[in-house]
């Protein structure tokens, strides 16, 4: 992914952004593995990014619970992943991006890739400032 992602941006390596993509757990493995999938996308204009960790994390919550409510997951799956989301930290090449709203749409696989994993907790946390 990397000698794929630096290939293609080895020319101007100067306009790259980090941003954000909101999946669920499952999917976020792959991602990281992987990289983006074209066969996996649920919009065929490209892969979905967005500057703002908060929007990408409401989208982690609702993918997670897609998942959770149609996919068949089995009971020890459905526990593990219903306590935390993830967003995925990508570097995305910006001139071969296209903007919809305030959202950043790769083209292309290879103008993505994934640095970082965040991973957040499901339920708010009840007992901070305790001892």
């Amino acid at each position: 992914m990397y000698k794929r992602f630096y290939d293609s941006v080895k020319h101007d390596p100067t306009d790259i952004t980090l941003a954000f993509h909101g999946t669920s757990v499952a999917a976020a493995k792959q991602i990281l593995k992987n990289g983006m999938s074209p066969a996996k996308r649920i919009n065929s204009q490209g892969d979905w990014f967005t500057l703002d960790v908060n929007y990408a994390l409401t989208r982690s919550i609702c993918r997670e619970d897609h998942c959770m409510q149609w996919s068949g997951m089995q009971k020890d799956d459905e526990e593990r992943n219903a306590k935390h989301v993830v967003v995925i930290c990508f570097a995305v090449y910006m001139p071969k991006t296209i903007y919809i709203g305030e959202h950043i749409v790769c083209t292309s696989e290879k103008h993505s890739l994934p640095i970082s994993v965040l991973e957040f907790p499901r339920e708010p946390c009840s007992n901070l400032g305790t001892s």
